[in-house]
């Protein structure tokens, strides 16, 4: 029962997270607010990214323990080589969550997947630093 309780609090948060940050995004471009949009980015958080990112995470921990300095490096790019599949996850979730085809997901992985990953790779390595360091695992 609490691996559930942590499955839905990462879900969750996950789920915020991309909610809050996608009105934010709205906010500096300086548009309307979108309130589906959002939804959209929350649902895929809570649905998809979320729970992979756990799934994920606590593998990672299992196969690379603890937060040293070795570790965590380990565990930054081994994080950053599976960003591709994270990334393809949530963009399929929210195209099929915009009532698109997987077809139509295909094609938004294969446009956007690597120039996300790669403007990705000067935000998340040091992110993940921090939070491999810093943050406790369950």
């Amino acid at each position: 029962m609490q691996k559930v309780s942590i499955l839905l609090r990462t879900a969750s948060a996950a789920g915020a997270a991309m909610a809050l940050g996608d009105a934010a995004c709205q906010y500096i471009e300086g548009k309307d607010w979108n309130a589906r949009r959002t939804c959209l980015m929350g649902s895929t958080g809570l649905l998809a990214s979320g729970p992979l990112a756990h799934v994920w995470y606590t593998y990672l921990e299992k196969r690379i323990p603890g937060a040293t300095v070795h570790a965590v490096v380990k565990k930054v790019v081994a994080n950053n080589l599976f960003a591709p599949i994270s990334i393809s996850v949530s963009f399929t979730a929210l195209t099929l969550l915009q009532g698109k085809s997987l077809k139509e997901g295909k094609v938004k992985v294969e446009s956007d997947l690597f120039s996300t990953w790669r403007s990705g790779m000067f935000y998340w390595p040091v992110v993940g630093y921090l939070i491999f360091k810093y943050v406790p695992f369950h």
